[in-house]
């Protein structure tokens, strides 16, 4: 699959995954940050950038990484269109992520930049992806992904999948299918493992104060 997670087409929103979890598991709470790159100088509707409708969204995506003891928790930064360099705000080309991701990575935190909607005219236009990811190992990484998608929690937690090491699997009602519909949402107890294994091997510093769950 390369250095990146491949396309999930968002087909509808976020069920609850289908795997329960072991009677006693410490949770794994991952710092992310939110950054969203704004289209335009004019000032958008405060619920684009509200931490109520980031909050929203990650409670879709834990919703899902529940049955993993994995939680995210997430920070909003918005970033100023006008001190944002321009291919952060519209990328046409693969290798522009690339610079997305070094420049706002930070060792402490995952990260998802939302962009606004990508140019066709390159090598993002080669496919059909909306969002793309750096798969553990890589120096930059990160999840970038353009405007439309970017209250989509079924995506998103696909794409954090990727984020902690997953590929893709070929059912439809897996997280990780390559086409992600209403029950795209089940994770197997081996992909768990693999996904705490990745967040403890490879992302220990975004890893904050964990609890215990008991069953």
């Amino acid at each position: 699959m390369g250095f990146f997670g491949l396309l999930a087409l968002l087909v509808s929103k976020t069920a609850l995954a289908s795997v329960a979890p072991p009677s006693r598991m410490e949770t794994l709470r991952l710092g992310i940050r939110y950054v969203v790159y704004l289209p335009t100088r004019e000032p958008l509707p405060s619920s684009e950038t509200s931490n109520a409708k980031l909050q929203e969204l990650f409670k879709g995506i834990n919703a899902i990484w529940s049955s993993c003891g994995i939680a995210f928790e997430p920070q909003l930064v918005v970033a100023e269109a006008d001190r944002s360099p321009r291919q952060n705000r519209a990328p046409a080309a693969l290798d522009e992520l690339f610079k997305i991701r070094h420049e706002l990575k930070q060792d402490g935190s995952m990260l998802i930049a939302v962009t606004q909607p990508w140019n066709r005219a390159d090598s993002l236009g080669k496919t059909g992806a909306n969002a793309w990811t750096a798969m553990p190992g890589t120096e930059d990484h990160g999840i970038i992904v353009e405007w439309p998608e970017r209250w989509n929690s079924n995506l998103l937690a696909h794409e954090l999948g990727h984020y902690l090491g997953l590929d893709h699997r070929e059912k439809r009602s897996e997280l990780m299918a390559p086409v992600i519909y209403r029950d795209s949402t089940g994770l197997s107890l081996e992909e768990c493992t693999a996904a705490r294994h990745t967040a403890s091997a490879y992302w220990k510093k975004m890893i904050r104060n964990s609890t215990q769950i008991a069953g």
